[in-house]
């Protein structure tokens, strides 16, 4: 299964219709959510929008969470040499 089969705004696309992916290790994804959702405010139903919001509060704690992931292999890495 794809993932194109388990997301309702992905699975919407069309064939032939590009797509462009913002993912939470991306430090700019969620500045970009919320211009999307500024510049929407009048053209997107208010559900999409609340949505699209909890997405970036959610990018920039997984943002956060992989940061310190990060953070912590590399000390390990140090202290293992």
């Amino acid at each position: 299964m794809s993932y194109k089969d388990i997301d309702k705004c992905i699975k919407n696309a069309e064939l032939d219709e590009m797509l462009f992916v913002l993912m939470a290790r991306d430090i700019y994804a969620p500045e970009v959510i919320i211009e999307w959702i500024k510049m929407s405010l009048r053209g997107q139903p208010k559900e999409k929008l609340h949505e699209a919001l909890d997405c970036a509060i959610e990018m920039t704690k997984t943002a956060h969470i992989m940061k310190n992931r990060s953070i912590a292999k590399l000390k390990q890495q140090k202290a293992q040499k």
